[in-house]
């Protein structure tokens, strides 16, 4: 029993990881344009598939097709931001119609271009390691690395970068950061490719430890709208918290009575703290 449960705190750390990833970058991109992006889903699709290619098709080494795959995906974000959203900024009914437009638009083409079926990322190892009695396979362990890695170089940038300290500074009153001379559409366009490489970061490190296939977004963006419903809509910290959360509850009570249990247990918490505390545990800008 102490292996097992040892084994599910790694478990519960790489999944509550590569939540964390996409719930922050939805929670920025709300923060900032005051949108939920329902097309977050599919840019998380579209790192893995670009991870996909640039490793499998064109032979580039795993670490670097991350990276590429991470820069192709917030340059597509750059131009969707800049054409279709920044122009209804503010109003919230078109933006909403237009992400829906956007995720079924991607969906669409991702199964006329990638077809519907499931594809891998090779591996970058397929060691395993062992420590204190808990077996680790090496590619979850380098995932698990990364996406840490990751969530700290964002929070920490948000936290003191120059950039970061702007967007802060609009998301919490954003009439006061445009007299300071804080660019709006610079701003908005920061946090929206910031949040959507975010979440392309977790479909191209998922896709070397599961698969990519044109669907994949729609649990985890319905995930993410969970995490950040528990953490609070605006909080970094809260998404952090909210994630490991429900991904304890997740893997906890799947290990018991099974994964449709544990999808109940893991929206219904979330329906409890929206009816008790619709701010969420941590809720307001930070």
């Amino acid at each position: 029993m102490g292996i097992n449960l040892q084994q599910m705190l790694v478990n519960i750390l790489m999944t509550g990881s590569l939540y964390c990833l996409v719930a922050i970058g939805l929670t920025l991109v709300f923060s900032i344009l005051d949108i939920v992006n329902f097309a977050h889903g599919e840019y998380y699709m579209l790192g893995g598939f670009a991870a996909y290619y640039f490793s499998v098709s064109f032979g580039i080494n795993y670490f670097l097709a991350i990276v590429l795959a991470i820069i192709s995906v917030v340059l597509f974000a750059l131009f969707i931001e800049r054409f279709t959203i920044r122009p209804q900024r503010g109003q919230v009914v078109p933006t909403l119609i237009i992400c829906l437009g956007v995720s079924m638009l991607l969906q669409a083409i991702a199964i006329i271009t990638f077809g519907s079926a499931p594809k891998s990322i090779p591996a970058v190892s397929t060691g395993i390691i062992r420590v204190v009695g808990i077996t680790i396979p090496f590619d979850r362990l380098i995932v698990l690395l990364l996406s840490i890695v990751l969530i700290a170089a964002v929070y920490i940038y948000i936290q003191r970068g120059r950039m970061g300290r702007a967007l802060r500074a609009y998301a919490q009153n954003a009439d006061g950061a445009k007299l300071q001379g804080v660019n709006v559409n610079r701003i908005g366009s920061f946090g929206f490719a910031v949040g959507c490489g975010l979440a392309a970061a977790a479909g191209a490190l998922l896709g070397s430890v599961f698969f990519v296939e044109p669907m994949m977004g729609l649990p985890v963006i319905v995930r993410s709208m969970a995490i950040i419903i528990l953490g609070g809509f605006g909080s970094i910290i809260g998404t952090v918290v909210g994630s490991y959360l429900l991904a304890s509850v997740e893997s906890t009570v799947a290990s018991i009575w099974g994964t449709p249990m544990a999808l109940l247990c893991y929206y219904g918490i979330a329906l409890v703290v929206l009816l008790i505390r619709p701010r969420g545990l941590m809720g307001g800008h930070e």
